[in-house]
């Protein structure tokens, strides 16, 4: 589904836990129905649920009752279904978690399918899969699809501060905010997770995967989110408002808004965006990567390419609180700006950046000044492959850490090629891999007069040592050129 070397290798392989366990309660062989099953538990127990299609009343609806027990199917989601069998006319979901129940609270395993949420609050229904209401319980290795809600067609969570691990949401629907996931007033813990072809269709609603609203912490971390839609309003993917929030290591692409952030929307939040993938997002209105409204904003190592927007393509600040930091990003390729903001006064702080390439120029307008110092560049990053199929970078990268004057990696996704082909010898990285004079010249020049670095070490290291280039290297060009003849070393 995912192209990217990046992409979170995730598995929806159900895992045992291994411990004490005081009971284990079958279903259905020892309990008719899950419902049945947490009923009969007691605090520590497991209720371990066989593959099956499970419907109907027991089936749906469940409740852990404030129980400290786990919840688990024996054999994983592919194979343990909870048809909700919801309607408009007759909500119903997987399960409620209303009970304050805390982390000790575990649900496991299981593929929830075709939920539709009751109305819980004034403005609608909430939680189309599981409803976490003023409950905060671990919710580890679940499948959510075909779910709907006003709000939160997967999940919803209110005064909650449930963890949400290698969990996969697919195909939910919210008409407001978080196609896929709601959490308000909340604090939220979400690792290893995938968005996918979730969607929002209000107006002023947000987050077609994931959407965030006035919560004390949002930590995501090592999630993808990809293809899924805002249809009126702003985060294709994300939308976060009214917060503390964390994105590492993520990737968004390929999602979509109709209004501002085709991958996401951050507003009115300290944010902080790190080790992150955006490409191939699209916005309507503005910024077809990440926009950044009334917020304070850092940005490290992030990768911006191939997204598009008519106002910006890479990323936007709107009435941003200073100051705004973007250090070690690559943006590259953009349809469009590569940055925007409506606030020239406030300070930014930009440091080892490589703008390279996007439609509508590069270090220009406002942002022109920070252009060659502080380590910003423009060149080519060289990616191992086509841009939009393989974002890691080439070793002869300048935004590869040995490569840069930073001496650090520029951009979400580390060397993943060489850029050595065959034999070594062509330190000059020219059309012709066969050494030269002008590759003697290329090492030279590194060692002894500009230090500039060279485009591909990899190719300079001739004698086959592994350590960085040095006057052995030159030598044994020239014993091949002109000398012995002897064959330089092949390429690592």
């Amino acid at each position: 589904m995912f192209k990217y070397l990046f992409f979170i290798g995730m598995t929806l392989c159900f895992l045992a836990c291994p411990g004490s366990i005081a009971t284990v309660i079958h279903v259905p062989v020892d309990q008719p129905t899950i419902q049945a099953g947490i009923n009969a538990a007691s605090e520590g127990d497991t209720v371990l649920v066989d593959k099956d299609e499970y419907k109907g009343e027991g089936n749906r609806d469940i409740v852990f009752l404030g129980k400290a027990i786990t919840v688990r199917s024996e054999f994983g989601p592919d194979s343990t279904i909870i048809n909700c069998e919801g309607l408009s006319a007759e909500p119903h979901v997987g399960f409620i978690f209303e009970n304050n129940e805390d982390t000790l609270s575990v649900l496991k395993g299981f593929k929830i399918i075709n939920g539709f949420a009751p109305i819980i609050f004034p403005e609608g229904s909430a939680g189309g899969a599981i409803i976490c209401y003023e409950a905060s319980p671990r919710i580890d290795s679940c499948l959510f699809q075909d779910n709907t809600a006003q709000h939160g067609g997967g999940i919803m969570c209110y005064h909650s501060a449930a963890v949400i691990t290698r969990c996969v949401f697919i195909d939910n629907t919210a008409f407001s905010n978080g196609g896929g996931m709601l959490a308000f007033e909340s604090t939220v813990l979400m690792d290893s997770c995938l968005f996918y072809a979730n969607f929002v269709s209000d107006v002023d609603a947000g987050g077609g995967g994931l959407a965030a609203v006035h919560c004390d912490s949002v930590k995501v971390s090592h999630c993808s989110f990809e293809s899924n839609t805002s249809e009126e309003d702003g985060g294709g993917a994300l939308f976060i408002s009214n917060d503390k929030m964390k994105i590492d290591r993520c990737v968004f692409y390929n999602n979509t808004c109709f209004n501002e952030g085709g991958g996401a929307l951050i507003e009115d939040s300290d944010a902080e965006v790190v080790n992150t993938v955006f490409t191939e997002n699209f916005a309507y209105v503005s910024s077809g990567g990440l926009m950044c409204e009334q917020s304070r904003t850092s940005i490290a190592n992030c990768t911006f390419v191939l997204n598009e927007g008519p106002l910006s393509a890479g990323v936007s600040f709107w009435d941003p609180l200073e100051p705004v930091t973007i250090e070690n990003t690559l943006v590259t390729y953009n349809y469009g700006s590569p940055i925007t903001t409506d606030d020239t006064l406030v300070t930014f702080n930009i440091s080892c950046c490589d703008f390279f390439d996007n439609s509508d120029g590069d270090w220009f307008g406002f942002f022109a000044k920070f252009e060659n110092i502080d380590g910003n560049f423009s060149e080519d990053p060289i990616f191992c492959n086509t841009p939009g199929y393989e974002l890691n970078l080439n070793s002869g990268s300048p935004c590869a850490p040995a490569n840069n004057d930073c001496g650090t990696l520029i951009g979400a996704l580390e060397v993943g090629c060489s850029c050595c082909i065959g034999f070594t010898g062509n330190a000059d990285c020219s059309a012709s891999e066969d050494p030269d004079i002008t590759d003697i010249t290329a090492i030279i020049d590194h060692l002894y007069l500009s230090h500039k670095p060279l485009c591909c070490p990899e190719e300079a290291d001739t004698d086959g040592s592994g350590g960085d280039p040095d006057i052995t290297d030159i030598t044994k060009i020239i014993d091949y050129l002109y000398l012995s003849h002897t064959p330089l070393a092949n390429c690592p």
